[in-house]
């Protein structure tokens, strides 16, 4: 998944069943400059993955001593890079118990941390009690917090659509890091709600498809609440053969300025022309919003 002459730019962290499962469809994608890395307390299914980095914690152990276990362990996992992903469902006490843990050793490492979790509509009410919790608690503690509700279907379609939206979310930060785009990202989703929708399309009626998809996925991600947005990072690819049209721009402006419903505290704009992109029109969008909408809807479900 990565060149090990170079220095992982992403840290993905699969916290137990689903994100094992997540991580390991991952690893067999070409997604550069990313270590993963699997976290769980069944030793079985952590020998059944062929991620190489992985971090075995003993079910029962108290909060103290799980922290201290898996800081000893961090000492030996390769370069971690810039950001990292933590990808759980948070169907289990464990999962619960690990994730705040996980994010306050990154913290320590000096990695922007993202936690993904896919939420699934089947949890028992006690454990979704204490997702909720943990979701609280994630809002204050990571640097930012991605909800992406997953379908009633079997677990194995859930993992499928999990590893689609954070391969997604993998590709768009890895172009982002090590260039100024990358403050871009961080400033949309420092202590936010993130939601990032992607799209193309080409022929005459690319940017109208595009907008259409843009619209899709951000009704299945429940993204847009009554207080609207408040940041947006919007990027354009394009080649030179095939520009992005004036009328191209002003629509998905346009579609921008509808979907924000409030003027957003920090709107940005990224245009990059690849001449491999032919005829392709790829939009990318990123939201922030207040971390306090993420329990509103939780709530409210």
């Amino acid at each position: 998944m990565y060149n090990d002459s170079e220095n992982p730019a992403i840290a993905l962290i699969g916290l137990g069943e689903t994100g094992t499962a997540v991580s390991n469809q991952l690893y067999r994608k070409a997604i550069r400059n990313v270590v993963p890395i699997l976290c769980d307390t069944d030793p079985d299914r952590l020998r059944a993955s062929p991620i190489p980095n992985k971090l075995f914690v003993e079910s029962g152990r108290d909060h103290a001593d799980a922290r201290w276990h898996l800081a000893d362990a961090f000492n030996e996992l390769p370069a971690l890079g810039e950001l990292a992903l933590i990808v759980t469902d948070l169907r289990t006490p464990a999962d619960c118990e690990l994730v705040p843990i996980l994010v306050d050793l990154l913290a320590e490492y000096g990695l922007f941390t993202v936690v993904c979790i896919g939420l699934p509509p089947d949890i028992e009410a006690a454990q979704q009690d204490l997702a909720n919790q943990t979701m609280h608690r994630l809002q204050a503690e990571a640097d930012s917090l991605w909800i992406y509700p997953l379908s009633d279907t079997t677990w194995s379609q859930q993992v499928d659509q999990l590893t689609s939206a954070v391969g997604k979310l993998a590709t768009f930060g890895e172009s982002m890091l090590g260039n100024v785009d990358f403050m871009d990202f961080k400033k949309v989703v420092s202590k936010a709600r993130l939601t990032l929708t992607t799209a193309r399309a080409r022929g005459q009626s690319r940017s109208a498809e595009i907008m259409q998809e843009l619209t899709r996925q951000l009704n299945q991600q429940m993204a847009i609440s009554e207080s609207g947005v408040y940041r947006v990072l919007l990027v354009v690819c394009y080649s030179d053969d095939k520009p992005l049209l004036v009328r191209e721009h002003v629509d998905l402006s346009n579609w921008v300025s509808e979907v924000v419903k409030t003027e957003p505290l920090v709107c940005k704009l990224g245009m990059f022309a690849d001449p491999e992109q032919g005829e392709w029109l790829d939009v990318s969008v990123l939201i922030g919003m207040p971390v306090a909408d993420a329990s509103a809807d939780q709530a409210s479900r």
